[in-house]
């Protein structure tokens, strides 16, 4: 992401301008390079090449839960809390658009996506789902604040608590905590209390390299976290490689699984550095070796990121493709899509982006 000048008074404090753009001054690491090392140092020379630097002007506000992606589809919240959706419809035929939009005359406050699944909260604290998944007929419709869809189950969180529903949900612990935040993989779920504190359950759970977090995000065996603004992952599919943290100055991620072919899993991680920048980095298994994911920035989601044009306050990533909304509200998309396990129908975001006549919600005001 650049930023153009014409002094040096144009660039905020250790930038200087070069060449009509600023640029990190001499000594000072590049706020947003997760994809070629594990330090969080860059392999750029900003005196030398001030066009891939990411080069801020003002710190940005990240929002969540505006913004949805699912495999093969996303949605985002409009001004009215409206939903306006595309790509192809979660568990039905037809598209996002005419599947899920049409369903429901709800307004939303809070929207989240994995697989072939949508969930969301209404503004009067109900639950909507979409491709399977109906909340707890026992809860009323005012109690909701939060919601994280999976593959084959949801989990919220309410005034009274939080629960999980659906199929193969894990069992959570009897002396789980109150939740602030929760995120959910097929056969897992973690959560976050008012301190910041992890609790995870469930089949695949792993050694957590810290114990407090801003916020995390999980995927089928993968979990990755922002902690002080720095980026972590862990579990068997690291698209970051390590347990290392990278870089300081990420304010919001997203992960999910990618099928870069029929013989070739992948993780697709991306994050938004504080100045509204996007970094991303993305990993894949072999058709020898499904338990290993290595480095592939050659994929879809780290190989075709977005145009400079921004600056982004929310991130989502699907199936070898990502979607990210700017601060005026709109979204732009990124990477080829999915590829269908069962006969390869290719299943292409690209030509579906997001409509360029609607401003997206960036605040909870």
């Amino acid at each position: 992401m650049t930023y153009p000048c014409e002094s040096s008074t144009d660039c905020v404090d250790g930038y200087s301008c070069l060449n009509g753009v600023c640029a990190a001054e001499a000594g000072e690491a590049a706020d947003d390079d997760i994809t070629g090392n594990n330090n969080g140092e860059s392999g750029t020379d900003p005196e030398t090449d001030p066009e891939t630097e990411d080069t801020p002007q003002e710190l940005v506000t990240p929002i969540r839960g505006t913004l949805a992606c699912g495999d093969d589809f996303c949605c985002g919240i409009d001004l009215e809390g409206g939903l306006v959706c595309w790509g192809d419809n979660p568990g039905g035929p037809g598209t996002a658009e005419s599947g899920i939009a049409n369903q429901t005359t709800s307004n939303f406050d809070w929207i989240t996506a994995q697989g072939n699944r949508f969930c969301g909260v209404t503004t009067e604290g109900a639950v909507e789902c979409f491709g399977g998944g109906s909340p707890p007929e026992n809860k009323s419709a005012n109690v909701f604040t939060r919601v994280s869809a999976s593959g084959n189950y949801a989990c919220g969180i309410h005034a009274e608590g939080s629960e999980c529903w659906g199929y193969d949900e894990p069992d959570a612990p009897t002396s789980l905590p109150t939740l602030t935040s929760i995120s959910t993989a097929p056969y897992s779920a973690c959560g976050l209390d008012p301190a910041g504190a992890i609790t995870c359950w469930g089949s695949d759970t792993y050694s957590v390299p810290r114990s407090k977090w801003d916020q995390i995000a999980m995927t089928d065996r993968t979990q990755c976290g922002i902690a002080d603004q720095q980026l972590y992952c862990w579990g068997d599919l690291n698209p970051l490689g390590a347990q290392s943290p990278v870089g300081d100055t990420f304010v919001a991620l997203s992960v999910s699984d990618s099928y870069v072919d029929g013989f070739e899993l992948g993780r697709g991680l991306c994050a938004l550095t504080k100045y509204g920048a996007i970094d991303c980095s993305c990993c894949s298994t072999s058709g020898f070796n499904t338990d290993e994911c290595s480095a592939n920035e050659n994929m879809d989601v780290c190989d075709d990121l977005p145009s400079p044009v921004g600056p982004f306050v929310q991130v989502r990533v699907g199936n070898n493709y990502a979607c990210a909304m700017r601060d005026d509200g709109t979204v732009t998309c990124w990477g080829r899509g999915t590829e269908n396990f069962d006969d390869f129908d290719s299943y292409n975001m690209e030509g579906q982006n997001a409509p360029s006549d609607v401003i997206f919600k960036t605040s909870r005001d």
